[in-house]
């Protein structure tokens, strides 16, 4: 959330950078893997995973839309978040942090600050 509020400030400070545009921002891109050895370095323990397929994911979600579950969204967005290529990230020049002047978040800080509290 501060992340966030750092973008609006930096908008309304310079509003000709965004005018008549979307905006897309970032704090950091992090692969699960990235999360999970940082999430493992922090608590100093080895974390159980499971693997789950996003094809199957997305298959339950439509069977489930089917039969007028709405449940499905959490399904399906698990499928186009986690699937592979995905190409969801923010990164390069589709993230507006370097228009903005801002900088990336500390991944590690940010991890510890959710798992600490």
């Amino acid at each position: 959330m501060p992340h966030i509020g750092k973008a609006v400030a930096a908008v309304l400070k310079r509003p000709e950078l965004t005018v008549n545009r979307y905006i897309s921002i970032a704090s950091f891109n992090p692969t699960q893997n990235d999360v999970l050895a940082l999430a493992e370095k922090i608590t100093g323990e080895k974390w159980t995973i499971n693997k789950v397929s996003t094809a199957e994911q997305q298959q339950i979600g439509v069977e489930k839309l089917s039969k007028g579950d709405y449940s499905a969204f959490s399904n399906l967005l698990r499928k186009r978040v986690y699937g592979d290529g995905a190409g969801l990230a923010v990164q390069g020049p589709d993230n507006a942090i370097d228009l903005l002047g801002l900088k990336e978040d500390d991944l590690e800080g940010t991890l510890r600050t959710w798992l600490e509290n």
